[in-house]
């Protein structure tokens, strides 16, 4: 079995996920993905709804445990992502049908009003 270092785990999810330069790092009591490279780290890293993980070794968790933890961060980021864009289009979409209802509403309240 290959050792658990930040190294070995930042290479396995570069070989698995094509994503370069991930760092594990210690925490003190947890752990957290990380990178030195501006674009991973800024457009990434900084996306990812968490990066820590409460585990008090690296070694605690097998090298194809972190890039499994890794991706999971992702999956989780992304799908609430997407969920949100699609709960954000719909919310859009009611409330230009609202809009548009209400303008109506407006013209007929404007044209059926007896002027005085």
């Amino acid at each position: 079995m290959p050792r658990v270092t930040s190294k070995a785990i930042g290479k396995a999810i570069e070989k698995k996920l094509g994503i370069p330069d991930v760092i594990l790092w210690n925490g003190g009591g947890y752990h957290y993905f990380t990178s030195d490279n501006k674009i991973v780290n800024g457009f990434l890293m900084g996306e990812l709804q968490s990066t820590s993980h409460y585990v008090y070794r690296m070694s605690d968790l097998t090298i194809e445990e972190w890039v499994e933890s890794f991706e999971s961060d992702l999956s989780d980021t992304f799908l609430k992502a997407e969920w949100q864009e699609e709960a954000l289009d719909e919310l859009k979409s009611k409330l230009k049908q609202e809009s548009i209802a209400n303008d109506v509403d407006n013209f007929l309240d404007r044209v059926l009003t007896p002027v005085t």
